[in-house]
């Protein structure tokens, strides 16, 4: 995990010139963006930072797909804990602007998870990725609430951590 003003700028450029997230990821090799609000750090998280996390496998149906669909990646818990995020307020922003807000105390160690892969092939912008945060929606009846849903966000790409 790297933290790099010249990453940031390139990214920022490419979104004012109208690039895709994936143009700007591509370039940078930043998939997310963590700020950490209580240590004023902004941490770059990398798709090898990612792959280094323990994959959860989630095998559940969602409101958006059809049928039974296999969603892989590290649990949100995990890259938090990561990074040094033991709590507080979390905000996170899609690449369109949307955003959901959740407690740090809400996460499990295995849900949701940042999916990175459906069915065993890798999500794009496209497909909702290149992060789709999806919770266990079959598992259990907590998890088919319209608050859980509408915090299942795809194209994820910033974490804003306050406390």
């Amino acid at each position: 995990m790297r933290s790099s003003s010249a990453t940031r700028v390139a990214t920022a450029i490419a979104f004012a010139t109208g690039l895709t997230w994936t143009a700007a990821a591509a370039s940078a090799a930043t998939l997310l963006i963590v700020k950490n609000g209580a240590e004023y750090k902004t941490i770059e998280i990398s798709s090898e930072d990612l792959d280094a996390l323990p994959e959860i496998e989630i095998v559940t149906t969602t409101i958006w797909t059809k049928g039974v669909q296999t969603f892989t990646g590290p649990s949100l818990h995990s890259l938090l804990s990561s990074v040094g995020v033991t709590g507080g307020h979390l905000s996170l922003t899609a690449l369109n602007g949307y955003f959901v807000e959740m407690e740090y105390s809400d996460l499990t160690p295995e849900a949701p998870i940042l999916a990175r892969s459906r069915n065993g092939a890798a999500l794009s912008i496209r497909d909702k990725g290149p992060i789709w945060l999806v919770y266990p929606y079959d598992a259990d009846r907590m998890w088919q609430t319209e608050i859980i849903f509408s915090r299942s966000i795809w194209q994820l790409t910033e974490i804003d951590v306050r406390p």
